[in-house]
């Protein structure tokens, strides 16, 4: 019952219960005598199936199907009114019983907000927007089960719950906005359908019973918004019929019940800085996507049953549930750069499953005792020529550790490089004993980050913990050496050490830039070669060399001749560390920096194309610093080089051969005016070219 109160408004009772509505009228009736404010009119038979409550001294709207008509009360008038498909006597015309006259005030003509929704049957409700400001409510509606729909768009003035009651469901597809969350609830088995591209940015909870599941069906991309936060409680049950992305995802400690089915669908979960933890089921074949910088536990203790394809594109999601018989993710397991996946004991992943850590993903055991049942990495170096691997996937992931295709623990950072050191020394000693030729590749994560040198090496190097880490790569090198020493084996093994790019946020001087610049303090790099009897001690090469180099040099040495497709960037320096080179193995050379612009470097003349088509030429064999662009007073040189790099692109390759397809399509940047700074944007102005 609604009661009214003629100093306040009216107001729902405390103590209502559902009453029965086949053909009773809400009365409103004064507090103190009891009496019925205003005669209600003669109502058609038929019965109110929907109710709509503003507490603004509006309207209260009587809804019946089978006349067509909504009946309305103006408290300010205490005069009734109705409408009727045909009728336009208010407010202008109204095409069906389903348009939702304006909520308005009858002196002013202010919009005001809904506070409440009743639905007691099938029934559609559509037309102008409302604000609202409390609840929905399906009532139990025993002889019809056909769902009720709200098509009109609604703004949660705050918070909302939307209850059911009913074995029929309830459709919201209007579209829901603002900047309040809905609570679902119910104790039937009706269905909330939540369909269209809703843009509300609070949480979306959905509260079971513990008896029948109170189910919230998702569809169309965007039901639930990106950023809401998505609560399940005792027997809540989400049923993805679309891809859907949500903010996080949890459950509290207690809620074992809860289920999210994804069907053969995909649901992407994590906003940037969130912390959730869900002990629920996650079921289906589709996929389950950890995105953003936030964290994810699955924590349900019989695993979550979830079968398809796991991917973590960003932040860290931990398996902290499960056993070996229903394991916390039962498919494969792609981790990407950015992201981090923490197995927090055994049991976690099916043992058929395949995890695939790509570059910059990092997999996580947190527990040495879950790398029994740890599945195998799949794309490791094993599967690409390498006969045993030791390592981990990348310099800033260092903790856990792989041999050949399987994890096999999870090490403190400062354990971590005295322990490869070791297992170098290891492998050197095995291949010492079967007197067969080796080749052993062992990139340090020293000095990139994190700094973490070993106790043994703190305080030694004087300059810092930067310093004592770069003092403990020497000392690697020096065991590798060493351990060559002592098998005999030193006078026969070329040895070579060299870094892969320029420093991070540090300029040596001359050289400018550093780390992914396109300059030179981003390329130029040491290159320390050792082979007693073949390399004259001493020598010095002036001429360029990289690092991609190293194949077609050892694949000459061993006699071998690489495929037309394999190194195509790579020339053999075999004629420079004897010291029979009678000038350049290299035609030219190709630098690329991290923000995509090129430079080609032939004898001491360097041309940098940046992706905005400023070019700028260098002279490197008297401004080694890149100080003075020469691009002005040079075109023929400029066209020389600007032709060769395009030769490359088209080739998809810098050595003789087969012309093969690029990895990427890719278009030299077209020239643009010399005016301004570079792609980078460097700090120092440029000097005018002589």
């Amino acid at each position: 019952m609604l009661y009214w109160n003629k100093e306040g408004g009216y107001y729902p009772n405390d103590g209502w219960s559902t009453p029965a509505y086949d053909g009773q009228v809400p009365w409103l009736i004064d507090d103190a005598s009891g009496g019925v404010y205003p005669p209600a009119p003669a109502l058609p038979a038929g019965g109110v199936i929907g109710t709509l409550y503003d507490r603004n001294g509006c309207h209260l709207v009587f809804l019946y199907p089978d006349s067509l008509t909504w009946y309305a009360l103006d408290h300010s008038t205490w005069d009734w009114y109705f409408w009727q498909s045909s009728s336009s006597t208010k407010d202008g015309g109204y095409t069906s019983h389903n348009d939702i006259p304006p909520v308005w005030d009858s002196t002013t003509h202010e919009r005001h907000f809904l506070t409440g929704i009743d639905l007691y049957g099938p029934m559609s409700i559509s037309g102008n927007p409302f604000d609202l400001r409390g609840d929905i409510h399906r009532f139990p509606a025993a002889a019809n089960t056909e769902p009720s729909v709200i098509s009109t768009p609604i703004v949660l003035q705050q918070d909302s719950k939307w209850t059911l009651d009913a074995v029929g469901d309830l459709v919201i597809d209007g579209g829901v906005s603002g900047n309040y969350g809905i609570t679902e609830t119910g104790t039937g088995t009706g269905v909330l359908r939540l369909a269209g591209r809703n843009t509300y940015t609070g949480p979306t909870t959905i509260e079971g019973s513990g008896a029948e599941y109170t189910l919230l069906h998702v569809l169309g991309g965007q039901a639930i918004p990106d950023s809401s936060a998505v609560i399940l409680k005792l027997s809540a049950r989400l049923v993805l019929e679309d891809d859907e992305t949500i903010g996080s995802l949890a459950s509290g400690a207690n809620d074992w019940l809860p289920d999210v089915k994804v069907g053969t669908k995909s649901l992407s979960v994590g906003a940037d800085n969130t912390t959730t933890e869900y002990w629920g089921t996650i079921t289906g074949t589709g996929k389950l996507i950890k995105v953003g910088t936030g964290d994810l536990t699955l924590r349900n203790p019989t695993g979550t049953g979830f079968t398809g394809t796991t991917i973590v594109d960003g932040g860290s999601l931990r398996l902290q549930s499960g056993s070996p018989v229903a394991p916390a993710v039962g498919g494969n397991v792609v981790i990407n750069s950015g992201g981090t996946l923490f197995l927090m004991n055994a049991g976690q992943l099916s043992p058929a499953a395949v995890v695939t850590v790509n570059a910059g993903g990092e997999l996580n055991l947190w527990e040495y005792s879950a790398a029994k049942a740890a599945a195998p990495v799949a794309g490791g170096p094993t599967t690409r020529g390498f006969d045993v691997f030791c390592g981990y996937t990348e310099a800033r992931s260092i903790r856990t550790v792989i041999e050949n295709d399987r994890v096999v623990g999870t090490y403190e950072p400062v354990e971590v490089q005295p322990m490869m050191a070791k297992k170098a020394v290891e492998y050197i000693d095995a291949r010492a004993k079967d007197g067969k030729p080796f080749f052993l590749y062992q990139p340090l994560s020293i000095p990139h980050v994190p700094h973490v040198p070993a106790k043994e090496f703190e305080g030694k190097s004087g300059q810092g913990v930067y310093g004592d880490w770069i003092f403990e790569g020497d000392w690697v090198v020096g065991q590798i050496l060493e351990a060559l020493q002592r098998n005999g084996l030193a006078e026969n093994t070329l040895l070579v050490a060299s870094s892969d790019n320029g420093a991070e946020g540090r300029v040596y001087p001359p050289l400018r830039g550093s780390k992914r610049s396109i300059y030179e303090g981003g390329h130029r790099e040491p290159f320390v070669a050792r082979w007693p009897g073949k390399i004259k001690p001493g020598a010095v090469c002036e001429d360029t060399v990289c690092l991609n180099d190293l194949l077609a040099t050892c694949a000459e040495i061993v006699g071998e001749k690489l495929p037309d497709g394999a190194g195509e960037d790579s020339v053999s320096i075999l004629p420079h560390l004897l010291g029979t080179a009678k000038g350049p193995v290299r035609e030219a050379t190709v630098h690329q920096s991290m923000a995509g612009d090129l430079a080609i470097r032939q004898g001491p003349r360097k041309l940098i194309f940046f992706k905005s088509g400023k070019r700028e030429l260098y002279n490197l064999k008297d401004d080694l610093g890149e100080t003075r662009d020469v691009l002005a007073g040079n075109p023929d040189v400029v066209e020389r080089l600007a032709k060769l790099m395009r030769q490359y692109i088209d080739n998809g390759r810098s050595t003789p051969g087969a012309p093969q397809k690029n990895g990427i399509p890719f278009e030299l940047p077209k020239s643009a005016a010399a005016t301004g700074e570079g792609g980078e944007g460097g700090g120092r102005k440029r000097k005018k070219a002589k």
